[in-house]
């Protein structure tokens, strides 16, 4: 398909946080996780998106929500109280968004940061574009367009990586650069490791390569 970008409102016009109040709201943070997996949560319930309902609530409340206030959100906005019919349940739905939750912010802060920081380019983000055609981040240099896709390099991330190019629409004219973040080089903020200045570097060397 070809992309027309007029058809993807940029969300970053409307997130009035910058980066760096990202970074403040989030450094006391504490992040929770469970490894229990429920098999019907994991494969048999179609829950709603989890990203549908974290952007919202940025907007709404011109916040990052810590792990619980996006819990309590989702459940809410998706009324979620009749797909919740035992303990279990709710617990897999809960551990799976705590999983979930650190890539979110991760994203949104990295999408702040590489908007402020790009002189030359549009940096795009729109839910409709990560969700449907697993753009990440689109960034437009020198009329040419660029799908940037932000993952934590692992194993396991990369073969999610790999299943998500398959399940979306393939893109004309437009160039892939897979931006994983490192644990062990990225920079740690209280609890979350974030992208920062190594990955935009990475980045613009990338862009050098490919001009």
């Amino acid at each position: 398909m070809e992309l027309k970008i007029d058809d993807y409102p940029n969300l970053l016009n409307e997130i009035k946080l910058s980066s760096k109040d990202i970074l403040n709201q989030i450094i006391n943070y504490s992040l929770e996780f469970d490894s229990y997996k429920n098999k019907e949560v994991e494969w048999g319930m179609k829950l709603p998106m989890f990203i549908d309902s974290f952007y919202p609530f940025v907007l709404k409340n011109n916040k990052i929500p810590t792990q619980n206030e996006f819990w309590d959100y989702y459940v809410k906005a998706n009324n979620l109280t009749s797909m919740i019919t035992s303990k279990d349940i709710e617990r897999g739905i809960k551990a799976r968004l705590f999983r979930t939750y650190p890539s979110l912010v991760r994203d949104i802060h990295f999408s702040t940061y590489l908007n402020e920081k790009s002189r030359n380019s549009k940096v795009i983000y729109n839910v409709e574009l990560d969700v449907k055609l697993g753009i990440d981040i689109l960034i437009v240099f020198k009329n040419k367009m660029y799908s940037i896709n932000l993952f934590t390099d692992t194993k396991r991330a990369h073969f999610g990586r790999e299943k998500k190019k398959n399940r979306h629409q393939a893109v004309k004219d437009i160039t892939d650069i897979e931006l994983p973040v490192k644990f062990k080089d990225s920079h740690k903020h209280g609890d979350f490791f974030m992208y920062g200045d190594s990955e935009l570097l990475e980045l613009r060397n990338n862009f050098k390569r490919l001009i």
